[in-house]
């Protein structure tokens, strides 16, 4: 059961990820898109490299392949992204919600990173068939938290999500 709980989570986020990224890749009044262009007009306006720590070609480089300028993410309090089972007040079944907001909200802090990160190559793309089912994407996670770490808190943060978010989504939870 944990196994297969596991599974379903981390499809569920992959799928987020997915959509958001295929979303701001064809709709420009997507939400994926405004978020992008609001944080690209954020920090545009203010010099995000430090020109006398990276040579101008290597913030070229950084520049040209990356479509945001974060150095690092830090979430706080974003909730149990674990669907819970709860009981329906119109049905005496208990039902699963896979989608919260605190599902949707790492979902959003993963896309953003990978918004920010060189990491995944064209070869890489296109030997994704699906974002749930690539073996490469912990590959990929792992190498965008090198150059963009995560750094997640959550007070009340359960097993399995520490588990996938070190495991899977190679991010740094704070104890």
């Amino acid at each position: 059961d944990k196994t297969r709980d596991r599974n379903r989570i981390k499809d569920a986020i992959l799928t987020t990820v997915d959509a958001l990224e295929k979303r701001a890749q064809h709709q420009s009044s997507s939400f994926s898109s405004r978020l992008l262009a609001a944080l690209r007009d954020v920090s545009s306006s203010s010099s995000s490299y430090d020109e006398g720590y990276k040579d101008n070609k290597e913030v070229e480089d950084i520049q040209q392949c990356s479509i945001l300028d974060l150095k690092e993410i830090v979430a706080y309090g974003i909730g149990n992204f674990a669907p819970t089972t709860t009981s329906t007040s119109t049905a005496n079944t208990t039902s699963t919600s896979l989608f919260s907001a605190p599902l949707l909200q790492l979902a959003c802090l993963l896309f953003l990173r990978r918004q920010s990160c060189c990491s995944v190559s064209k070869a890489e793309e296109e030997d994704k068939t699906s974002p749930a089912t690539s073996i490469d994407n912990e590959t990929v996670f792992k190498k965008e938290q090198t150059q963009v770490p995560i750094y997640y808190y959550e007070p009340c943060i359960l097993p399995i999500e520490t588990e996938l978010l070190e495991d899977v989504f190679h991010v740094c939870v704070l104890k």
